[in-house]
């Protein structure tokens, strides 16, 4: 529905994704959280900007399954926690910096 009102690319189509990728990984549906969370980051990233809140909201989140998914040792845990991490020190949000 949000794709037909505002366009498959909008903020908000991407908030939903978002969403729907949070609810996977609560039921630990890893692959289509993955899935709804990098067409979330992708359009975040275009429409938003790189240095973006939710940009940030979305790496971490990446960060996260990918650490539930057992990804402990190599770059795809990390690289998206710490790309999170300069997001939130950039836009100043002190409270997001700590959960990261």
């Amino acid at each position: 529905i949000r794709s037909a009102l505002f366009g498959a690319d909008s903020p908000s189509v991407a908030k939903a994704e978002y969403s729907k990728g949070v609810a996977h990984i609560f039921q630990g549906q890893f692959d289509e959280a993955a899935a709804c969370l990098n067409r979330a980051l992708t359009i975040r990233q275009e429409k938003l900007g790189r240095m973006d809140s939710a940009v940030g909201d979305t790496l971490n989140t990446i960060g996260f399954l990918q650490l539930k998914m057992g990804n402990i040792n190599g770059r795809d845990a990390l690289d998206p926690l710490m790309e999170a991490l300069e997001i939130r020190r950039s836009v100043g949000n002190k409270g997001k910096v700590v959960s990261t």
